[in-house]
């Protein structure tokens, strides 16, 4: 399977001949190769800086159209500058609805074509950002596929297509460590709570990747009401993937339930780490750049192992919070108290993409909060929060407040105080997600030992 073009002298109009042409033809063709280069980086950089001005547009309607009040309360040059921008806070929202509608209608007529493979149709069901996941028609079938996202950027850098190359071929390295008989030695038919059969079945613009079909993800069944011996078993899962992952000497870089896939069979339910985009080699004591999602980070910063422990521990209290009742508000609620997140603590400029983005339970409670550092990473201010953090791990200079800590250790308390469990059994719990969220990484468990402890159960 061809994955770039391989330039040969035959191929690029180089005939046999004297030094002198071989010297200027290849000249001419690295000046030519350059220039590729060039207008490929040219291209990702105002890609970078329209993304930036749309990001920053859209957070300034978002923040500004929060109320009237809001609106009358600006100083006049704002107030000119906004509806020079957008019109009338009415108006603007009219505008608003009328792109999201003409965009609706652009997407609806713009209809995803089915696809054949192996003689079998597969309909289109959904789209990320550089995937469309298309759905066996046959309704027996256990499997889906996905292609590439085919936009600008696509078709002139083939950078959606590298990514999935790379993802299979890194799933197929994560495979042989962990069932190599010199390392791990995993059977061959052992579940390791990893999404890593994935198989390529077409290549070029063709891409085409085939993997099990999966019910969903955590993201939607944490929001329906499970039952407790459900959401522990999950909690096992999700714990024996990362400690696989770990063990075989990589961090998956972006833990968060919409990237843990949940497969159905009869009454056996099975989580999955997914997404490997992110996920990268590390040595035991290395420390990478994150760069995941800003609600499942560690408040210290930064990708290891340790700060991973920190992530998992917030999407297994997602897990564990949705056997309980939730308030409006979207978070736990706490009998006979008051409410969990007082509005003294929330971060106002927050709130809008909380909202926007339905986030719930744990996640909603840390990007609100103002004493903690987890953000929505989609906002200007989130990607401006996260990369100033980034930047202070790189000096050396990022120290969590303890007023972290507190908040985060209080709602884990909300929480594990209404599961229906033993009381020996909620001082584990309460003890090894605590440990898992410590500020301080060196007093946080290993992955192994986090899931040792849970296996109590």
């Amino acid at each position: 399977m061809a994955l770039s073009p391989v330039h040969s002298a035959s191929s690029s109009g180089v005939q046999p001949g004297s030094n002198n042409n071989i010297a200027v033809d290849n000249k001419t063709q690295g000046n030519a190769y350059n220039f590729k280069e060039i207008a490929k980086s040219l291209f990702i950089g105002l890609k970078q800086v329209g993304d930036l001005y749309k990001n920053a547009a859209i957070n300034l309607h978002q923040e500004l159209q929060r109320s009237t009040k809001d609106f009358d309360g600006l100083s006049q040059a704002a107030r000119n500058a906004f509806t020079k921008t957008f019109g009338s806070p009415s108006s603007a929202k009219a505008k608003e609805d009328l792109a999201l509608k003409t965009n609706q209608q652009k997407v609806s007529a713009k209809k995803i074509q089915d696809i054949h493979v192996k003689g079998q149709t597969f309909t289109h069901i959904a789209s990320g950002k550089s995937k469309h996941v298309f759905r066996n028609v046959d309704a027996n079938a256990k499997n889906v596929v996905y292609k590439p996202v085919q936009d600008m950027s696509e078709r002139l850098l083939n950078n959606r297509t590298n990514e999935i190359i790379d993802e299979v071929v890194l799933a197929k390295k994560i495979q042989t460590k962990i069932q190599d008989p010199k390392g791990l030695n995993v059977p061959k038919d052992a579940e390791v709570n990893i999404a890593l059969d994935m198989e390529v079945v077409g290549g070029g613009k063709g891409l085409t990747v085939e993997a099990p079909k999966a019910s969903g993800d955590l993201e939607s069944l944490s929001k329906v009401s499970m039952k407790p011996l459900v959401a522990i078993n999950l909690c096992n899962q999700i714990l024996n993937g990362m400690t696989h992952m770990h063990a075989a000497g990589y961090v998956h870089g972006d833990i968060k339930p919409e990237n843990i896939l949940i497969y159905s069979d009869g009454d056996a339910t099975t989580a999955r780490i997914a997404d490997l985009g992110k996920t990268q080699s590390i040595d035991p004591n290395q420390t990478l750049v994150y760069s995941g999602n800003g609600r499942y980070t560690a408040p210290e910063g930064g990708l290891n192992q340790q700060s991973e422990v920190y992530g998992t521990a917030l999407t297994l209290v997602r897990v564990l919070e949705s056997t309980l009742p939730h308030g409006p508000d979207g978070l736990v609620t706490v009998p006979a108290k008051s409410p969990i997140l007082d509005a003294k603590n929330i971060d106002k400029k927050e709130i809008n993409s909380a909202e926007k983005n339905e986030r719930f339970g744990i996640e909603k409670f840390v990007t609100l909060h103002k004493d903690c550092v987890q953000t929505e990473r989609s906002t200007l201010s989130g990607k401006f929060k996260m990369l100033l953090r980034e930047a202070k791990v790189a000096v050396g200079v990022s120290t969590p407040s303890p007023k972290q800590q507190a908040a985060v250790h209080s709602y884990i308390d909300a929480v594990v105080d209404q599961l229906a469990v033993s009381d020996d059994q909620k001082i584990i719990l309460r003890s090894t997600l605590k440990q898992m969220t410590n500020n301080d990484p060196a007093t946080r468990p290993t992955m192994q030992q986090a899931k040792d402890r849970f296996e109590a159960f």
